[in-house]
Order: C-alpha cells, then structure tokens, then sequence
C-alpha cells in the first residue's frame, strides 16, 4: 500500500475549524496591509488575514495576534488543542525518590508509614549517585514521618514523587483479526527489514573464529528474568505481552534460520514497566506502566547482574518505552529527581559499561498536532554523556511503503526508523491461528536497530558503541524523501531519515572484517534478502484467502445506490465545540472534523483505538472489507465514510447497519470508486456515553 499523498490524508488531518470572533473594519494610518491594525501592534504588518480581532483558526498561526496559536474562544476548540490531563496528577504522592548529597551516605530512615531503599544496589551509586526510593502504602499519606537529607534539606526540598508513565509504545489490534491476517504482515515486516534468513560462520586470521557473542537486554513489560533464560516466555496471562514480543521479534532478526543455525547472540528481559493502570504492582506479570525510577533500577540490573551472567559481552540495551518530555521537569524547571535518576542510569551504563542504548522516538497521543518533539528517554538522543559519548540513540517507525506513522509525533523523527504498522508474532508456537494482536507504533524502531547492531558487533568485537552505532546508520537505506531527520545525537546537522536493514548491517560487517583479513571466508558474502530501494517499502498485499479467513459477518452489501459524494473533496469551515452534548455535527465539515480526535491519557500515548482492525479495499473489483474492533470499551462504532486517493469520498451510512456490531466482518461492493486508487482511508464517528470523537484510519490494498 501507499501512503496516502497530501491531496488526501494531508489534507483529511490539517483541520478546518474557524472560531469568529469578529473583524476589524477600515484601514488606519500606517497600516500597510490595510486590514486595520495599525503596523506597531499588528504581528504580521504585511498579511490582511493576521490582525487584532481576526478569526483565530486552527492552523497552527496566532491570526489575532494575542499571543497564543490556536487558542479556545468561549468553548469553541480547534481538534487537538483540548487541555490535556495535568502532569500532577499523574505521579504518585506516595513514591517520593530523592538523591542524597554524598553517595557514601545511607539514606535516612523515616518514620510514619514509610518505607526506604535505595534505587542502585548493583554499583551503579557509585557513578550515578545515591537516590532513595520512600513508599507508603497508603496515598495522600502527607510528609509526616519523611526524614531531611544528608545535607539537611527538609523533605519536600530533596524529596520529589515518582511517575508511572513509561509505556511501552506498540498498541495493539484485534487478535481475532491478526489470527487471519498476521503472517502477511509478518512476512512483509521481515522483507522491509531486509532480514537474513541465515547468517554466515566465518574463519578470519585477525580476528578468529567469527561471530562472537553480543548479549541484548530489552527492558519493558516481561516477567523478570528467571536465570536470565531469554526471550521471555509469552505471558499471555500477564498484564502485558509487549516486552516478550519485543524480545522474540529481535531474536528472530538477530538469530534468523531458528534452531541450530548460526548465532551467537544472547538475550534477557528485565521488567522494567512494573505497574498496572490502578498503581498496584505487578512485578511477578511484567505490568504495563514503570515508573522513571523502576526503569532506571532495570538498566542497572540489564549491564551489571545480566551482563556478568552473559560473560562480560558487549552490551545492546532496547527501550521500546517512552513517556512524554513534561514528566521531566518540576513546576520550577528544576529536574524531577526520579527522571534525574534514569539518565544518570543511562549515563553510567555507556560510560561504565560501554553499553549501546537505543530507546523509541514515541508515539503521539491523539488529536492533530497534540504530541510534538520525541518522547523520554528518546528525546534524550541529542545529549552527550559524561564521557562524551551520545547518550543513546533514538529510532522512530515508519509505514510499509517508507512513509510516517499516522501517530508520528510532530518533530519527533529520528535519523534511524523502521517499519513499525501492524506487526504481529507467535509466541508461543501454537500455529497461525493464536499470534499476538497486530501491534504498531516506535516500539519496533529499537528492535531493528537491536538486532542490526547485534549483527554487526558479533562480527566486529573490536569496534566500540558509537561505531556499531555509526556503522548501523551508514548501512541503512537512506529515505531521500522524507528529508532530514528532525533530532539526533550532538556534533552536527542531523542526517537523512534512513530505514535500518539487517542485509545492509551484514554486508557493513562484511567490508570490515575484509579490509582487516581479505582471505576472511565472509569476504564476497552476499545477501539472501531482496534489496528494497529507498521510498519503494514493503507493501501489505492481503491475500483473498486471508480475507476470506477473518471471522464471518452477515450477508455482504451493495454500494451500488450511492454515488461519489465529491470527486475532489473539499471540506467547508465550520467550528468545534469542547463540549460534545452541546452541539451536533457541523454540515460543512469533512466527517472526520465533526469531532475531534479524542486525545490520550499520559498512560497510554496512543489514542483509542477506532473503528477499523483489518480493513481492506480492493480497488480492481470496487469491494472493501471492514473488521471491527471487538472491545466494546473503545465505544460504539458508526458507519464510516471511506476516501480514496483518486479523490473518492463514499459514505456508507446508508448500506451499513448502524451502529456496527463488534468484531464483525462487513464486505461492501459495487462501491462507486477509481479502479485504479492507490490508497484508501476510513473515518468512523465513535461514541461513547455522551462523547463523541472521530477517527481518521488508513486501510490496506488487497
């Protein structure tokens, strides 16, 4: 499939939504674009449209020069400028982490309730310094009983609550759906990765008996390690299966051909996301939310107690978690002591233990416009560490034809992505018919780049972090067309946004391991993946017999009543109001606009899901396939309006039932569309109570 160019999805996401709040009349005197405001108080002197007492409308522009970009008038809002939930709240006034003067201090033992350890036992206090962890088991528990520093500071001047709002960042589909579908997608995720199906054994008079053994730490959700033994199991019936997914889709790029064939590296899960949603722990399951100080503990578990259980091998740490940047900072910009702790973690794993960190840029939190900049602790890629190496790198995701994720955030793509839409794996070797949900999101960005980098330091042992890291970007297929990446680590301009590929990882391997031993038996190796040049991606093609194999629905549906709404869309201005239960959808407004896009929770940085799990369209023979969502906590789902990139606009209100049912498959024919679109997208109103939202869902080509 691809992307849906500017003439479509651009154009459904750029927001239509005016809130007139009056004009200016006649011209003034020093007025030289003549909208009535004078030159001295007008914010664009030279643009009729920018004035005092202009329309203030949602295109990211201050049109009536207060100040403010896109603010609310009254209670009308532009869709994704909502107020999001406040950071206080979010974080735990009964975890309170703080930092001590001097390492070599204790913490000091508190009273009332509250319990004390310290944060780094493994070493890492040494380095990073010595925090205190204080927990109660009730909330609101108030300082009673809370003891001041080393260095006298009172309590609440040393001492700072801790967040749950690491997530990791791949929400996931509908199983039943993935049982249909997920190795098409699979294999496609493989052929974009350019993954090997085997790797080569080699002899060189340099350096030996190659590959030696690298050892991959993935931090996230599964159950901590049991004798280190890794991937993970399933988990199935834990909180979370996102960190054994993680780890068995590197151990698949890493270790390709399966039992038996070459490989020669090592893995092991640490939890580092401890928590479920109510705040209660869930150590034992592998959770679903960490806190900043949880996943700065497993990062020093991951390079002092797993590495020395691995031998000393060098050490891949992958983070397919974030939390937004806020979380950093307290009102008073100062740091938050438990964030503080994570990157001082970060810190003393690449300068202590030579450690190569790569985290997810992150996924956006719903609504146009609503996430900017990366997410923690990717957005920390463009730091240097202590010993002035790079701190980690950051790696985003794309879509299968090389395009960005429709929940990309705003400024936040890395130099290094991967394709990261509708993955799924079988964990636990029950056959196609029981595979994770299809997943998407960064999360899948450092498992490439994990993998690609296990490839080529267990050929290369000699090089050190930064040049496994150089050497990953330098083997990766440039994306020309989507420019430049927007951050990445210090000491230059940031370079074109490229696709990791494990081929490309094994033949930059190869050229050097021959420049240092040309007779080395890996010298002429060649690749048993395709190449796929750069922007052309790997494109999803469902079989008919992967659809056809999704869960029946009811009898299938004629389109052939309806005609093309519109042959070149071209939606009105209309205005958006916060409050739902006051006002329907506006006439003139693309139906995606009727609403906004509902926004996530801090918890969890995608927003709900929609309507569409596995929906397809098959241009050739005018028919598409809806599969529904199946929870119906995601709300009650309407009949969507379906655009194509020829500029079809089709709305099926009138052939669906209403609302739809959950976990169904709907078969429309006899649409009145181009043959010949190339891509194709869905927007469903979704209700829920009294709130209303809209969604905007690309779909596949079959």
């Amino acid at each position: 499939m691809r992307q849906i160019r500017y003439g479509l999805l651009a154009f459904l996401l750029s927001g239509g939504c005016v809130a007139d709040v009056g004009s200016t009349g006649l011209a003034v005197a020093g007025d030289s674009d003549g909208d009535g405001d004078p030159d001295g108080s007008d914010c664009a002197p030279s643009d009729p449209a920018i004035h005092a007492g202009a329309p203030e409308i949602c295109n990211h522009v201050d049109d009536n020069c207060d100040g403010t970009v896109d603010e609310p008038v009254g209670t009308v809002y532009c869709v994704g400028s909502e107020p999001r939930p406040g950071i206080t709240e979010q974080c735990l006034d009964n975890v309170l982490v703080g930092r001590l003067a001097l390492a070599s201090n204790h913490c000091p033992v508190p009273g009332g309730g509250w319990d004390v350890r310290d944060l780094f036992t493994h070493g890492f206090e040494t380095m990073a310094g010595r925090y205190c962890v204080y927990e109660h088991t009730t909330h609101n528990p108030g300082p009673g009983g809370l003891p001041p520093s080393d260095d006298g500071r009172a309590p609440m001047d040393w001492l700072q609550p801790d967040c749950p709002v690491m997530v990791g960042l791949g929400g996931s589909d509908s199983e039943l759906a993935s049982a249909a579908v997920w190795e098409e997608y699979y294999e496609g995720w493989l052929a974009q990765l350019e993954a090997e199906s085997s790797l080569p054994s080699v002899v060189s008079a340099v350096d030996g008996p190659l590959p030696r053994t690298t050892h991959v730490a993935v931090l996230d959700t599964a159950p901590p390690n049991t004798g280190f033994t890794s991937p993970a199991p399933s988990g199935r019936g834990s909180a979370s299966s996102h960190g054994a997914v993680m780890g068995h889709l590197i151990e698949a790029l890493a270790c390709p051909g399966g039992s038996g064939a070459v490989c020669n590296t090592e893995f092991t899960n640490h939890v580092a996301l401890e928590r479920l949603p109510d705040g209660s722990d869930e150590r034992a399951e592998g959770g679903v939310i960490g806190t900043f100080s949880q996943v700065a503990a497993a990062i020093e578990e991951a390079v002092t107690v797993g590495s020395s259980a691995r031998g000393g091998a060098p050490r891949i740490l992958a983070l397919s978690i974030g939390a937004e940047p806020g979380y950093e900072v307290l009102s008073d910009g100062s740091p938050r002591p438990s964030a503080d702790a994570l990157r001082r973690a970060l810190d003393a794993a690449v300068c202590g233990y030579q450690a190569l960190v790569f985290a997810s840029a992150g996924n956006a939190t719903g609504g146009p416009g609503a996430s900017a900049g990366p997410m923690l602790p990717g957005a920390w890629a463009s730091d240097v560490a202590s010993c002035g190496e790079p701190l980690l790198y950051a790696v985003g995701a794309v879509d299968p034809s090389d395009q960005p994720l429709q929940l990309g955030r705003v400024g936040g793509m890395p130099e290094l992505v991967a394709p990261g839409r509708s993955v799924a794996f079988d964990l636990d070797g029950a056959g196609p018919g029981n595979p994770t949900p299809l997943m998407t999101g960064t999360s899948f960005g450092p498992v490439a780049a994990a993998a690609a980098a296990a490839i080529l330091w267990s050929y290369t042992p000699h090089w050190t972090a930064s040049d496994v890291a150089d050497h990953l970007y330098a083997s990766a297929v440039p994306l020309s067309h989507l420019g430049a990446a927007d951050f990445c680590a210090p000491g230059g301009s940031c370079g074109t946004v490229a696709r990791i590929s494990m081929c490309g990882a094994l033949l930059e391997a190869a050229a050097e391991v021959c420049t240092r031993d040309p007779g080395a038996t890996i010298c002429g190796v060649t690749c048993t993946a395709t190449r796929i040049g750069p922007g052309a991606g790997s494109p999803v093609v469902l079989s008919p017999g992967a659809i056809a194999s999704l869960p029946p629905g009811g009898p299938n549906f004629s389109a052939a009543s309806l005609v093309d709404a519109v042959s070149s869309p071209t939606c009105g201005a209309g205005t958006i109001m916060s409050d739902m239960s006051a006002i329907g959808p506006h006439p003139d407004l693309c139906p995606f606009e009727q609403y906004p896009s509902r926004e996530a929770g801090p918890l969890g940085p995608q927003p709900p899901t929609g309507g569409c799990r596995v929906c397809a369209l098959d241009p050739s023979s005018l028919t598409a396939v809806i599969f529904t969502n199946e929870e119906s906590a995601h709300g009650t789902f309407y009949p969507p309006v379906l655009y194509t990139s020829s500029g079809d606009v089709v709305d099926l209100s009138s052939v669906l039932p209403s609302p739809l049912a959950y976990g169904t498959k709907y078969v429309i024919e006899d649409l009145p569309i181009d043959s010949g679109a190339e891509a194709a997208a869905l927007s469903f109103i979704v209700t829920d109570g009294g709130d209303k939202w809209s969604t905007i869902e690309e779909i596949e080509i079959w």
